[in-house]
């Protein structure tokens, strides 16, 4: 192989009005506040339990994913966003639970 001293150019692949770029963000946006509510009513009363590490049992994370109507990584990816945004904790109790 020879190197060469330039890259080549980058090209777009297709270009996209501001509106439409505008608008998909917006509905994206609708999606992901639309998923977290839908997360946080479906954990509002008897949450799951937090393990001793701290985490969420596999189990739940299927029902969450079943609940939520997508995949599992998926629905692990909003959990985790959830509680890092702060909208869900532990609820302090002796047998701790997640709530919102």
């Amino acid at each position: 192989r020879t190197t060469e001293p330039v890259p080549p150019p980058v090209e777009a692949a297709a270009a996209h009005r501001p509106q439409m770029v505008d608008a998909t963000a917006a509905g994206q946006a609708y999606t992901a506040l639309a998923t977290v509510e839908e997360l946080l009513k479906d954990w509002h009363e008897g949450g799951p339990g937090v393990l001793r590490a701290g985490g969420l049992s596999v189990r739940d994370l299927k029902r969450t994913a079943v609940a939520l109507d997508v995949p599992e990584p998926v629905a692990a990816f909003w959990v985790e966003l959830a509680y890092a945004a702060g909208l869900l904790a532990s609820d302090g109790e002796a047998d701790e639970r997640y709530a919102a």
